[in-house]
């Protein structure tokens, strides 16, 4: 068995595989984004998010990002617990929706009724995809 050892990061808090062995990594309380890395370890860059600070609620930027997956298709899910979002990008890192409203807890009462998002802890895809949150929902 071989091990690779990957360097550059700051806060990792998950990581997730896609078909073809490209590793993403959910950088969350220094740095703020996704980084890439292909099979091998090497840095591809920075899939989603900015090392800026302080937080804008864009598409760009990606505060606290907690949990990732990818689905069969390659899109990546993103629980974005500080900011209180989850996030659907392309393969290519485009972001494609938010559920929640960037940087405001709680707040999202089209998609789940007053008061029920709170903290995204994580995603899991299984042919579904599951956005559990920080409430217990």
């Amino acid at each position: 068995m071989c091990a690779t050892l990957i360097t550059d990061i700051s806060d990792p808090l998950d990581v997730a595989v896609d078909s073809s062995g490209n590793i993403y990594v959910a950088q969350t309380y220094n740095s703020y984004q996704v980084s890439k890395f292909d099979s091998t370890g090497a840095a591809l860059g920075i899939f989603a998010g900015t090392p800026e600070e302080p937080y804008v609620p864009d598409t760009s930027h990606i505060y606290g990002p907690s949990g990732i997956t990818v689905d069969a298709n390659g899109s990546v899910y993103v629980a974005e617990r500080t900011g209180n979002r989850w996030l659907k990008y392309s393969a290519a890192g485009t972001q494609l929706w938010a559920l929640g409203e960037a940087g405001i807890r709680r707040n999202d009462p089209d998609h789940f009724g007053d008061g029920l998002l709170g903290n995204p802890a994580a995603v899991v895809a299984s042919n579904r995809l599951y956005l559990p949150n920080g409430n217990l929902r």
